[in-house]
Order: C-alpha cells, then structure tokens, then sequence
C-alpha cells in the first residue's frame, strides 16, 4: 500500500473522519454463500477480522462496525 498525499492532506483515518483528506473508499468482501472451511477465501475473511490482520490494517482501515457513522460503509 503506498499512502497517497492529495495536496497539502496526509491520508489519515483521523483526516478521513474529519473531512481533512478528500478521498475514502468503504470496500466489500463478498462470497457465495459461506466460504468452505479451509479454504483461501475463508482464510483471507477470518484474517481481515482477527487481530493479527486488524494490526495490520490497523493504521489504514476500520471495520464498519468500529466507526462512528457505520451508514456511510452502506452500499449508495
């Protein structure tokens, strides 16, 4: 992931929640139905909400359920 500055705004979640940086995206993972037990799909779900992948992410994204507006992760 490369941080990408939009003029003089550093692309933080503290910016994004204030309206300091210009730009954010909610992004969705899908699958159909429930991913089989063991496979990557479900690998890749579980890691993106367990602790290991939550510190990863952590200073670049929020689960839905962790921000103050959860409405806006909301399909348009």
């Amino acid at each position: 992931m490369v941080p990408l500055r939009i003029g003089d705004q550093e692309p933080t979640l503290t910016g994004v929640k204030e309206g300091d940086y210009p730009y954010w995206q909610t992004e969705y993972a899908y699958s159909y139905g429930r991913a089989p037990d063991g496979s990557i799909a479900q690998a890749f779900l579980g890691f993106l909400t367990v602790e290991a992948g939550r510190e990863t992410l952590g200073p670049y994204a929020r689960l839905c359920s962790e921000v103050d507006k959860p409405g806006l992760c909301e399909p348009g």
